[in-house]
Formats: C-alpha cells, structure tokens, sequence
C-alpha cells in the first residue's frame, strides 16, 4: 500500500476519484474548488483476492474513503475495450458488439460505454459487476469512465486545429495512442509493449500506416517518467517531440516534494481526477 496526504486534510468540498487497475485500486481525493489533489492512496490485491473482496477489505480499514464527497467517479483502466462511431451505436446491441470483439462476455462482466462528446465516438468496455455493485453501494452517484475516453478528450483540448498530432500515454507494459488530424479523433488504440522494441515496433508502425512524417508530425508523449528509455531511443527516429508531465490534475508543489510521491507521478498524470 502506498498513502500520501496533505498534513491539513479537510474532505468538505472535495471530489473522489477510484481508479480500478488490473492487480488493485488507486483513489484520488481533490479539492472541487482549486481542483488540487490532496490526497493519494494505491492498493495491491493479493493472489487470491477477487476486486469486490479488496473493495470492502479496504473500505472496512480505510474510514476516509467513506466519507461523503460531492462527487465520484469511478475510471476503469484496462485494454479491452473497442470504440464504434455514434451514427451506428444502439445501446440495446452492447452485448452484440462485445460478442463480436471479443467473442464472449464473462459471468462477471458488465458492459458499460461512454459517449464523447462532438467527436461521434463511443467508447465500450466492461466492469466488474460484483465490484460495481460493491462500490455503487458506498457511492450511489458516481460517474463510471474508462480511462481511454479521459485521454481523448484530453487530447482533443490540446490539438492544434491544422496538422496530425500524435498523443501517447506510457504505461509499465503497453502505451494508450490518440491521434487527433486538423483537430479530430483519427485513431484511439492500446498496444502492448513489455519492452523498447516492442515499442518501437508498433509505434513505427504507426507513422507508416497513418503516413506520419517523421520531421513534421507532432509526438506528445504522456506519463514519461516511468520508460525514460522509451522515450530516449523514440528520439533517433521522431524528431518533432513534446514531453507533456503535466498531471490531468492539480497539485500542490509542497505536496508533490514526497520521494514516494515523485515515484508515483506517472500515476498522478493518469485520469485520476475527471
């Protein structure tokens, strides 16, 4: 487990963010005026432990996670999901366009889809149902995103009105890709990359498949802190690159001077706060 807060913790304004991952949570407490975060906190489940289980382990310890919050969001961060254009989505055929993706749908999965907003797009994925259920009884407002919409629509705001922008979002062993043309969605993918090769593997590939000039297309790369290699050799064959380590969400400077926080700021520049 891993716990930062600020000394003077006041919860009264504040909005709670739950990011499920595929071995735990992370939770995200920030201020809804200043928009800072204030507190941090990551969980580990054990080998055994399904995710409903680890929910209510750690609310029983945690008594700060159960304090009201004016609002919540609970953001889902995982590969499997599809996006499908809005002029042919219909919400009662989600099963039939999961089934089609991938085949099945788990005895525990629920499907849930974001609608972007003016992009035309939806994004689809699964949750699952018994921890929804678990975590919709603590918070029976909250907000469910995946974590590939946030990227989206955080791409959309930077993208320059003109030209091919590349966003990517670096993870320990895979990347998330937006690539945004005259200042609209083209593509939105999650590749696996366990290693710099494998890295560079696909991501060239997409320069090739797209007709990406390798002088002229703007790279925005996010979340660099965690694969300084990645980002080092993608150097000898992009030349036009732009380190984004701004968070998604505010901080405070004396907050952030934490070794264990510094550590986890790839984490902090993920959609933790909507």
């Amino acid at each position: 487990m891993i716990e930062i807060k600020k000394d003077s913790l006041n919860l009264n304004n504040t909005a709670l963010s739950i990011r499920v991952v595929p071995n735990g949570f992370c939770f995200a407490i920030s201020d809804t005026t200043s928009k800072e975060l204030i507190y941090f906190a990551q969980y580990n489940l054990s080998a055994d432990e399904t995710k409903a289980k680890g929910w209510l382990n750690i609310t029983t310890k945690n008594a700060l996670l159960n304090n009201h919050f004016e609002e919540s969001f609970l953001l889902i961060d995982s590969e499997q999901y599809f996006l499908i254009p809005t002029s042919i989505f219909e919400a009662n055929d989600l099963s039939q366009y999961w089934q089609l993706h991938f085949n099945t749908i788990g005895e525990n999965e629920t499907i849930r889809y974001d609608i972007i907003p003016t992009t035309g797009i939806v994004v689809v994925y699964s949750v699952d149902t018994e921890l929804e259920k678990c975590i919709c009884q603590n918070f029976p407002t909250i907000q469910t995103k995946h974590r590939q919409s946030i990227q989206i629509l955080s791409s959309l705001k930077k993208a320059k009105k003109s030209g091919q922008h590349l966003n990517i979002f670096l993870y320990e062993e895979s990347f998330d890709v937006v690539l945004t043309e005259n200042g609209s969605p083209i593509l939105a993918n999650s590749y696996p990359a366990k290693n710099t090769n494998e890295f560079l593997y696909f991501l060239l590939n997409l320069f090739e498949q797209f007709k990406l000039d390798q002088y002229h297309t703007e790279l925005i790369i996010n979340n660099s802190s965690t694969n300084l290699i990645w980002v080092e050799e993608i150097k000898k064959y992009i030349h036009c690159i732009h380190i984004n380590q701004e968070p998604l969400c505010s901080t405070d400077k004396m907050f952030l001077q934490s070794t264990e926080c510094i550590q986890q700021i790839s984490l902090l520049n993920l959609p933790l706060c909507v």
